[in-house]
């Protein structure tokens, strides 16, 4: 018996906002949950505590809640708390409150777009010679970054175009490819992409621009 309540009692721990998919909600993870984006963030303060407290910080609750007027749904690419500390411990902050109130706010914002994009929304990228991203879909940031996001089909079993699709994130601003972990996290204030742990906060940007900000 005590064996079956422990079981009971782990499943109540990694399921949360009741997902109606069936999987493991680890917080980074595909899958549908019935609550706001804000309370989702609740449900895995190992990955998501640090961006709350900025959210909070910066008194985004209401954007995240979908009560904010033109952004009741929206796309976050959304930074850990793996990244958010990365960037504090290359700066010796020790708290997040000894980041001011508008530099929070301000990047919060470069990781938000103003609808829902799920990834099978995201176009193809089309193969280009000079190498450049061809028919990505161009998204602009509420913090005013440009974000080119696009889908590739992966090779299987030695035929092209049969495998996994993969979605991808590169920022014009920064001129650099942004590394993704997990995309189309629904809920019913808009969808998480989740960013990869390697991504550091404020990569979204160029370093010079990245420090004006940190000034405000």
């Amino acid at each position: 018996m005590k064996y079956i309540l422990l079981s009971i009692f782990t499943i109540s721990i990694l399921t949360s906002c009741d997902p109606k998919s069936n999987y493991i909600d680890t917080g980074i993870s595909n899958g549908k949950h019935d609550c706001s984006m804000l309370e989702y963030f609740h449900t895995s303060s190992y990955n998501w505590d640090s961006l709350l407290v900025m959210i909070q910080h910066a008194e985004l609750e209401n954007l995240f809640e979908g009560r904010e007027p033109g952004y009741e749904q929206i796309t976050f690419w959304g930074p850990t708390n793996h990244s958010i500390r990365r960037y504090m411990l290359d700066r010796k902050i020790t708290r997040i409150s000894d980041m001011s109130k508008t530099f929070c706010k301000q990047i919060i914002l470069m990781h938000v777009v103003k609808k829902r994009i799920m990834k099978d929304e995201m176009n193809f990228r089309i193969p280009d010679v000079t190498g450049k991203i061809v028919g990505a879909t161009e998204m602009t940031t509420a913090g005013g970054v440009i974000l080119l996001g696009y889908r590739e089909k992966s090779e299987y079993g030695g035929v092209a175009d049969a495998g996994a699709v993969t979605l991808y994130l590169f920022s014009k601003n920064a001129d650099t490819q942004i590394p993704l972990a997990s995309p189309d996290i629904e809920t019913l204030t808009g969808v998480v992409h989740s960013l990869n742990y390697n991504y550091t906060l404020g990569d979204l940007v160029p370093k010079t621009e990245l420090e004006k900000i940190e000034k405000l």
